[in-house]
């Protein structure tokens, strides 16, 4: 469920090194936007304002996103159902590998 994994994504954010400073909304304005159901622009604040991405759909409906984070020198591509989804994913596994280990 989106819904679920945007305020897990952000709780662990919240909770990383940059706490509070990594670009999203308050947690009450990013819940907001989450109920409205929007997902993508929810998913994009959770990139900040550094952080560079790109987000496509292709004819089959599988959403393509990349995630390039400020210091690193390579992107992520990650592909999922959904667009949210997919820069989800992409942000994670930018965060979670070393900086120049990513393939």
């Amino acid at each position: 469920d989106q819904r679920g994994l945007l305020r897990h994504a952000a709780q662990l954010l919240r909770r990383g090194p940059a706490g509070d400073d990594f670009g999203i909304l308050s947690p009450a304005d990013f819940d907001a936007m989450i109920r409205i159901g929007a997902f993508e622009s929810a998913a994009i604040t959770l990139l900040g304002p550094e952080t560079g991405y790109l987000l496509s759909r292709g004819p089959n409906g599988i959403h393509l996103a990349s995630v390039f984070l400020p210091g690193r020198d390579e992107e992520v591509t990650v592909e999922a159902p959904t667009a949210a989804l997919a820069l989800v994913a992409a942000l994670a596994l930018s965060l979670a590998a070393p900086a120049g280990v990513i393939n």
